[in-house]
């Protein structure tokens, strides 16, 4: 790994938020698939701040039923301020491009 790149792990889901996910996951279609390892994946550091902020529960996306609409600004901006979380601008930016990323792979599993 260079300098640039960080290594992230997934962190361990407790026995009711693996129950929540697993919910969640069949509510979209998606049968859950079990690892023995956690998934580890290299980020380039300028993502990172904002890649966290989406893991630990920043990432909140509104809906209109079935569809995921985008990023809820608002929650976000709740998140941040009770967390007491330092917002860049650029984390924000950041935050919006993995909001889309995710809503338009939600939303193709709609149709």
């Amino acid at each position: 790994m260079d300098a640039v790149g960080h290594m992230l792990a997934a962190q361990s889901l407790t026995p009711r938020d693996q129950a929540e996910l697993d919910e969640d996951l069949a509510a979209w279609g998606i049968k859950p698939t079990p690892a023995n390892e956690p998934d580890i994946f290299e980020v380039w550091h300028e993502h990172k701040q904002a890649l966290l902020w989406w893991c630990q529960g920043g990432g909140q996306l509104k809906f209109n039923g079935p569809v995921c609409t985008g990023l809820d600004v608002l929650a976000l901006q709740a998140d941040a301020s009770l967390s007491g979380r330092t917002i860049a601008p650029d984390d924000y930016q950041r935050m919006q491009l993995i909001a889309r990323q995710v809503a338009a792979h939600l939303n193709s599993r709609t149709h």
